[in-house]
């Protein structure tokens, strides 16, 4: 049980879950399309929503191609999206040193506990280590799935909106060789 908890507090394993994750992640997003393929040519549904999806890629990448407006809006939407992911990241990795910061240990108690005045018993008021770090265990993985969600969400819509972005941007090309 120690173990797990001295796991569960600790930022090294903390990032390399989230890292590890991330990785999984992206790299499900690009052999999706792959693996759709493969399957639509057994599944009729598969089959189905595969070319229900081409559709609509192939419509959004028309529409951008018709509105240098939403040209520009596309490339912003991309931009703004970079920035929130680093935005989570640094915001994930702030809360995690803080609540490492939170956890008070044993000798700052133990002093603490002999030199406090108070009418309460000191248990209420600085929860024994063990209570103390399963709270902040506790806190950092609800803090860390949280951001590393949030991330992942915005990941996704990332890699939609740049292979919308790379296909107009071949296509683009393709009519400037003619």
């Amino acid at each position: 049980m120690k173990d797990l908890l001295n796991d569960l507090s600790s930022l090294r394993w903390w990032v390399s879950v989230v890292i590890v994750g991330f990785l999984i992640n992206i790299a499900s997003d690009y052999a999706r399309p792959w693996i759709d393929r493969v399957v639509s040519r057994f599944s009729e549904s598969r089959r189905l929503a595969l070319t229900e999806r081409q559709k609509h890629f192939e419509e959004t990448v028309e529409e951008v191609l018709a509105n240098p407006v939403e040209y520009i809006s596309l490339r912003l939407d991309l931009l703004g999206m970079r920035l929130q992911v680093i935005l989570l990241v640094v915001l994930g990795l702030f809360m995690f040193l803080l609540l490492d910061a939170l956890a008070i240990p044993t000798e700052v108690q133990a002093f603490l506990k002999d030199r406090l005045p108070t009418q309460m018993p000191f248990e209420l008021l600085y929860p024994p280590p063990l209570v103390a770090g399963l709270i902040v265990s506790v806190a950092k993985v609800i803090v860390g799935y949280g951001i590393a969600f949030a991330c992942l969400q915005y990941i996704r819509r990332l890699v939609r909106t740049r292979a919308i972005w790379r296909e107009v941007r071949n296509r683009k090309k393709k009519q400037s060789l003619k």
